[in-house]
């Protein structure tokens, strides 16, 4: 309806707001939470970020908090190469997207300098 205008007035903030709503709901972003968790809790670090990197790259602003998180805290390395600013550099990339979206958390860790 906001997209194309039928039945409301267009609107493509709503309409895309909407989307993501039903997209997060699904069972991709479930399926791929739950592989990161589980990898996370296991200590599997890389294979944790991976599945949040999917998620991130779609969007989903927990993801991008967490993935920032953890090239924060040097946990992952995930395909880069291991270098400490290459890390800081990751981490703020993930952290500013999830600020877009109104993450209070990424916000306050791009306020205070990513370390």
């Amino acid at each position: 309806m906001h997209l194309n205008g039928l039945g409301a007035v267009r609107d493509c903030s709503v309409a895309a707001s909407l989307l993501k709503r039903v997209c997060e709901k699904g069972g991709f972003v479930t399926k791929h939470l739950q592989k990161a968790y589980m990898h996370y809790e296991q200590g599997r670090f890389d294979e944790a970020a991976f599945h949040l990197l999917l998620l991130a790259e779609a969007g989903h602003e927990v993801s991008q908090t967490n993935l920032a998180f953890m090239f924060d805290s040097g946990l992952t390395d995930l395909f880069f190469d291991g270098s400490l600013a290459r890390k800081r550099l990751h981490a703020q990339r993930f952290y500013q997207l999830a600020a877009n979206q109104g993450s209070p958390l990424a916000e306050l860790r791009l306020g205070e300098g990513i370390t």
